[in-house]
C-alpha cells in the first residue's frame, strides 16, 4: 500500500546521520568556522527535522522520549541522545507506515 520500498525507507535514515557533517561543511565553506564553534542546535535541528518528517506523527513520541532522556535524566549529551534514538525512530516509522496505516486503510472484501 505504501509506495516506498522498505529498504529505501530504512536507507533514508542515513540522512540524519550525515546531516551534522553537511551543516559543518556548509558552515566552514560559508565563513571558515570550525565544527566546535557550531551550537548544539545548529547540529541537532537538521537531524531532528529529518527524523520527524520520516516518522510523523508517531515520531513526535520518540522526540518527547529523547527530550526526557537527554534533558531530564541527562544520560547522554544532546547530539548523542539523538544518535542513540535513530533506531527507535526507524522502528516507530516502520510500524506506522508499513503496519498500522495499511491495516487501517485496507480495502474491505
Amino acid at each position: 500500500m505504501f509506495p516506498l520500498r522498505k529498504r529505501f525507507y530504512f536507507a533514508l535514515f542515513a540522512i540524519p546521520l550525515f546531516a551534522p557533517f553537511l551543516v559543518a561543511i556548509l558552515s566552514f565553506l560559508r565563513d571558515r568556522t570550525s565544527f566546535e564553534s557550531l551550537s548544539d542546535a545548529a547540529v541537532i535541528l537538521p537531524m531532528l527535522f529529518c527524523l520527524i518528517v520520516l516518522t510523523y506523527p508517531l515520531g513526535l513520541l520518540v522526540t518527547a522520549a529523547s527530550y526526557f532522556i537527554v534533558i531530564e535524566l541527562a544520560w547522554l549529551p544532546p547530539f548523542g541522545g539523538v544518535l542513540f534514538l535513530i533506531p527507535l525512530y526507524a522502528l516507530v516509522g516502520y510500524v506506522q507506515w508499513y503496519r498500522l496505516i495499511p491495516r487501517y486503510f485496507k480495502a474491505s472484501k
